[in-house]
C-alpha cells in the first residue's frame, strides 16, 4: 500500500480475549498460561522469545494436528486496544512479533530501517486487503527499541567483518598436511617425506602477492626431495637465479614463495 491520500475510518478493536491458532503436536490447558511461538499457542515455558498471550479459557487437545488445526479462546488480563493496520507480507508466524511502520496506514514485518509501531495479534483478509490488528507500545519504548535496533544492524555488520578479518589472520598461522603429488592452493603446507618424495605444483594464475610456504615437517628432505613446479612461472633459487623448479633437499627446510606478477620469488 501507499500512504493516505484522503481520509480513513480505522476504529480501535477492543476485546479482552481472542480466538487464537493451537500449535500442532500440543495442549493448551483451561486456566493456563499461554504464549505465541511463531504465531501459535503453546503453554508457557522457560524459553527466550516467546510472545505471553494469556490465559487459556479452555481445554484444547492439538497433539495429533499441525499448527493452526484447532483455536484457542483466550482471555487477556488487561483489555486491549487492537489498532488495524494495513499488512504487507504478513503471515500467521508474525503473529505475536513486532510489526513495523511503513507508512501512515501500512505496517511490515520487517524491521529494515523501520520503527516499530507495536505487537500484532491477529490478520484478516478485508475485499482482498490485508488487515493486521496492532497494539501499539508505548511511544517512548518503540522509539528506543528502534533506536537499539538500528545499533544492533550496524554491530551485526561490524562483527561480520571482524569475523573475516579473524579468519584471515587464523589462515595465516594454518597449516596443510600434504604428502606426495599435490596442487598447492592452501597458503601453507606442512609437507610429510617421511615415505615418499613430494610434488607440489603452485597455481597457474596466481594473484599479485600470493604466497605458498612450504615446510618439511618430518626433516627428511635429503632422503625423499620435495619438487615445487611453478605452472608457467619461473621460481626463484637459493643463488637468486630462477627456474622451472625448485627441489628443497635439505631437512627441516621452510620457504615461502610470492609471486611477484611474473614469478615466484622468495620471501
Amino acid at each position: 500500500m501507499t500512504a493516505l491520500a484522503k481520509k480513513r475510518t480505522a476504529n480501535p478493536r477492543r476485546c479482552e480475549a481472542l480466538d487464537l491458532p493451537v500449535a500442532g503436536g500440543v495442549m493448551t490447558w483451561q486456566g493456563g498460561y499461554v504464549v505465541f511461538v511463531n504465531g501459535y499457542l503453546r503453554p508457557a515455558s522457560a524459553a527466550l522469545g516467546l510472545c505471553p498471550m494469556g490465559k487459556a479459557s479452555e481445554s484444547v487437545d492439538n497433539r495429533l494436528g499441525s499448527d493452526g488445526d484447532l483455536r484457542c479462546h483466550v482471555d487477556f488480563l488487561v483489555e486491549k486496544n487492537l489498532f488495524p493496520m494495513i499488512g504487507s507480507g504478513f503471515a500467521q508466524s508474525d503473529m505475536g512479533k513486532l510489526a513495523y511502520l511503513a507508512d501512515d496506514q501500512t505496517v511490515t514485518p520487517s524491521s529494515t530501517g523501520a520503527t516499530p509501531l507495536g505487537t500484532a495479534y491477529t490478520f484478516e483478509l478485508k475485499n482482498g486487503v490485508q488487515v493486521v490488528y496492532i497494539e501499539p507500545g508505548d511511544p517512548g519504548a518503540m522509539a528506543l527499541l528502534s533506536s537499539s535496533l538500528s545499533t544492533i544492524v550496524t554491530l551485526q555488520s561490524q562483527v561480520a567483518t571482524l569475523q573475516s578479518q579473524v579468519a584471515a589472520l587464523q589462515g595465516d598461522e594454518l597449516w596443510t598436511s600434504a604428502s606426495g603429488t599435490f596442487s598447492a592452493t592452501a597458503r601453507q603446507y606442512n609437507v610429510d617425506l617421511s615415505s615418499v618424495a613430494g610434488d607440489a605444483t603452485l597455481p597457474a594464475s596466481p594473484a599479485t602477492g600470493e604466497s605458498h610456504a612450504f615446510k618439511d615437517d618430518k626433516r627428511k628432505a635429503a632422503t625423499h626431495n620435495l619438487t615445487i613446479r611453478g605452472n608457467g612461472h619461473n621460481i626463484e633459487q637459493l643463488n637468486g637465479s630462477f627456474a622451472a623448479t625448485f627441489v628443497v633437499s635439505t631437512d627441516g627446510t621452510e620457504l615461502t614463495f610470492e609471486f611477484d606478477g611474473t614469478n615466484w620469488v622468495i620471501v
